[in-house]
């Protein structure tokens, strides 16, 4: 979640969307990311709770995070999430769960089980990915340094 946060608050959010957000120096040295649209300001160091980290990401961008990382076995597993708007499911139900699991109702998947497992596999850290799924919603993808 720390890389995740950082890159958001850092990068991502004051370059792609520079009238929203910037980066203010506080007096202290620190920095924060500052809302112009909500005029709030958050640290651009991630909090030491997870938690607290993914409920400011929720305030800053309106996109559903799904946090997944990859197993000793080489499978991936749903660690976290900020959902606002789940597609008929529930979203807690999910956290701890493997992709397969993850996608237990979904008609077919085991045949296209081995392709995502490859394809969360090759995702390059600090790379930006884009593929549309089956509801038809754009989903990005980005892959952080462990």
């Amino acid at each position: 979640m720390a890389e995740l946060y950082t890159y958001l608050t850092t990068k991502y959010l004051p370059v792609r969307y520079p009238t929203l957000f910037s980066i203010k120096q506080q007096e202290s040295g620190s920095s924060v990311i500052f809302n112009h649209a909500n005029q709030e300001s958050y640290p651009t160091i991630p909090p030491a709770d997870p938690i607290d980290g993914l409920k400011i990401l929720g305030e800053l961008v309106e996109d559903d995070l799904i946090l997944v990382q990859q197993t000793e076995e080489g499978l991936h597993q749903a660690v976290g999430f900020v959902c606002c708007f789940p597609s008929g499911f529930n979203p807690k139900e999910k956290v701890g769960k493997v992709l397969r699991d993850v996608h237990g109702p979904v008609p077919g998947y085991d045949k296209i089980e081995a392709s995502m497992e490859r394809f969360f596999g090759r995702l390059e850290a600090g790379k930006n990915v884009r593929r549309v799924n089956v509801s038809t919603a754009r989903v990005s993808y980005h892959v952080d340094d462990r």
